[in-house]
């Protein structure tokens, strides 16, 4: 029992701003020292792997650019972006699971490097690594049909549900702090941190999906996945 409330007041007790600075910090070295680590494995594999490497970095620069245009929705955070998952996307497609939740978690540590913030343990795991890990569903379908079309748009889906999930239950936690934007159902904090994420999460899977499709239907497509 004392276990468990110790592990709830470490997931679910407000932070300080200190503790902000320092996984900041923390954040940095991990991504540099997994870059790192990808490169000595790449290099003592081969030059397939390698190949995969450059493919992840490029992916993740891309997707992180593009997470630079964006429409904010509301006054806590939320935005719908110019696609910035599809580049991370189509790597995880091509190269699996494994490597689909390598470069979302990566991605989702340089979201919080764009705007430090951790209200909580819990909130910093949903936000970011939960929900950009979400992006290794992106191949999950890919042997089951024999056209990319389905593969493609049920792996956006499926990602995009899970990071609609993740973003649901930390709302769910800013809302009983007393972070309320205007014009959202306050009578249930699970309607109202629901509405505010699909505010924005589902414009965000839509202009994903307008890109995707055609895309993924295209002789470019196919030269580069098959």
């Amino acid at each position: 029992m004392y276990n468990f409330l110790s592990i709830w007041s470490f997931l679910f007790t407000e932070l300080e701003d200190a503790v902000t600075d320092t996984v900041t910090v923390i954040s940095i070295i991990t991504i540099i020292a997994s870059l790192i680590a990808l490169i000595v494995t790449c290099s003592l594999k081969g030059k397939f792997d390698t190949k995969k490497l450059v493919y992840a970095s490029v992916s993740i620069a891309l997707s992180f650019a593009l997470s630079y245009v964006k429409v904010k929705v509301g006054a806590e955070g939320g935005s719908v972006t110019l696609m910035s998952v599809v580049p991370i996307f189509l790597f995880s497609y091509c190269f699996g699971v494994s490597y689909g939740l390598f470069a979302g978690i990566i991605y989702g540590l340089l979201q919080f490097l764009q705007s430090p913030y951790m209200f909580t343990w819990a909130t910093f795991f949903l936000d970011y690594a939960l929900a950009y890990g979400a992006i290794f569903l992106a191949s999950v379908f890919k042997k089951a049909f024999k056209t990319s079309v389905l593969p493609v748009t049920l792996g956006v889906l499926s990602t995009y549900l899970l990071r609609i999930i993740f973003a649901t239950m930390s709302g769910i936690m800013y809302f009983n702090a007393g972070w309320v934007s205007s014009g959202y159902p306050t009578d249930s904090a699970f309607i109202y941190s629901l509405c505010y994420n699909l505010a924005y999460l589902i414009p965000d899977m839509i202009i994903c999906l307008i890109f995707l499709i055609p895309f993924s239907k295209s002789k470019t497509f196919t030269k580069l996945f098959n």
